[in-house]
């Protein structure tokens, strides 16, 4: 689990084991790879977990990897399936900017100053764990998003027995056009400036509207008690959690 604080500052985080350093990308750069729709679909084959998938014989899911089936999606030829690669491949671009990326046989390997960084069977989960950090991806759920993770297992384990069809190629993901709405929401909420919310990360864009959510709770509870409503429930401090951790920190 990486340290709250590095995911709140947007700070870089070294990645020892693929001698790497994972860069936390900004909503300007998500902008730059074309938006919202190709970097969760992007996220999705990233995140895949051999957990998910349901329609293949035990034994081959015990001989195969994550890595195994995200590789197999990035080299396989079909036309549609390629597509979704490019969204992987620029999911690594914002997450790698300073690196020239190259697909092998048993690894992806990163090129910077003649140094060659790697991800491989060995360490991928390790990111991919904090791929799932940085993006949140266990809040970006709901309405909002739905990961395709089974969806691109199950195409993953379909190409990898050598049956790839191109209707079952296409992930049905939903509609991931919500992070303009909280930019906007935030802007006018805040009294900020749009530009300086798209230096945000994922992380920061998440903790930011979720604690204006709260203060709005909060805010409006107490002007409707001044206002002489009651039943109403005790409101929740939006500042709670920060108090709970002064308070553990104090009584240590």
């Amino acid at each position: 689990m990486i340290d709250k604080l590095v995911l709140q500052t947007g700070a870089d985080i070294p990645f020892m084991i693929g001698r790497l350093v994972i860069h936390q990308p900004s909503l300007y750069e998500i902008g730059l790879i074309g938006g919202e729709k190709p970097f969760w679909q992007g996220c999705d084959i990233l995140s895949v977990d051999k957990k998910n998938i349901t329609n293949m014989d035990k034994n081959v899911i015990d001989n195969n990897t994550n890595f195994n089936i995200i590789m197999s999606i990035i080299n396989n030829k079909d036309i549609e399936v390629k597509k979704q690669s490019m969204d992987c491949m620029k999911v690594l671009s914002i997450i790698f900017p300073n690196y020239q990326i190259k697909i092998g046989q048993d690894k992806i390997s990163f090129f910077k100053d003649d140094v060659e960084g790697f991800l491989d069977n060995h360490n991928f989960e390790n990111f991919q764990q904090i791929v799932k950090d940085i993006f949140v991806l266990s809040k970006v759920k709901g309405e909002e998003y739905k990961p395709a993770n089974a969806k691109a297992a199950e195409l993953a384990a379909k190409m990898m027995k050598g049956r790839v069809k191109a209707a079952a190629s296409k992930p049905k993901t939903a509609a991931t056009n919500f992070i303009d709405r909280y930019i906007s929401i935030l802007s006018v909420g805040e009294h900020k400036n749009q530009t300086d919310i798209c230096k945000l990360t994922i992380y920061q864009l998440f903790d930011e509207f979720e604690r204006f959510q709260l203060n709005l709770a909060y805010e409006a509870n107490i002007k409707a008690r001044l206002a002489g409503a009651t039943g109403l429930d005790e409101p929740k401090n939006w500042m709670e959690d920060l108090q709970t951790q002064n308070e553990n920190l104090t009584l240590n």
